[in-house]
């Protein structure tokens, strides 16, 4: 089965952009007091995980795009 491997879509690197509205968000409401430093911790944490995730596998499939090019 041959399977292509596309550069990143708009909407794959969009994914960021929410991860980083949400951690906005999540400070800005520890900010004006909704929410507590402990309740927005573990989400902020998360964020931060997926964001990695994100990059690492970006950065993955645009090697071995290249390498299938050459």
């Amino acid at each position: 089965m041959d399977v292509k491997i596309r550069a990143p879509s708009s909407s794959t690197c969009g994914l960021g952009k929410v991860l980083k509205e949400l951690e906005t968000h999540l400070l800005l409401a520890e900010r004006v007091g909704l929410i507590h430093l402990s309740v927005s911790d573990s989400p902020l944490a998360a964020c931060e995980a997926v964001g990695k995730m994100l990059r690492s596998l970006i950065r993955s499939l645009q090697s071995r795009k290249e390498g299938r090019d050459t």
